[in-house]
């Protein structure tokens, strides 16, 4: 049987706010997660496959961006003189 952490633990274990938790659980990007009555848990398993996920998402040296995961370039500008 899995390990369950409740949401407070399991943004404590790795190092997110709450309401990042919330934003990707949202956009579909967050961690499975099991309700039982009216509390929210994450299975070991289910936090394990969302760190691999979040990892395959990470832009890589050598690696093309993802699309969907990275924010447009800003441009550098010179100075104002």
């Amino acid at each position: 049987m899995s390990t369950m952490l409740s949401v407070p633990a399991f943004l404590a274990e790795h190092g997110i706010s709450r309401s990042l938790f919330y934003k990707l659980v949202r956009q579909g990007r967050g961690p499975r997660v099991t309700k039982v009555g009216g509390r929210t848990f994450i299975t070991a398993d289910a936090a394990a496959e969302w760190r691999a996920r979040i990892e395959r998402e990470t832009n890589q040296p050598g690696q093309q961006p993802n699309a969907d995961t990275t924010t447009p370039a800003v441009a550098e500008r010179a100075p104002h003189q």
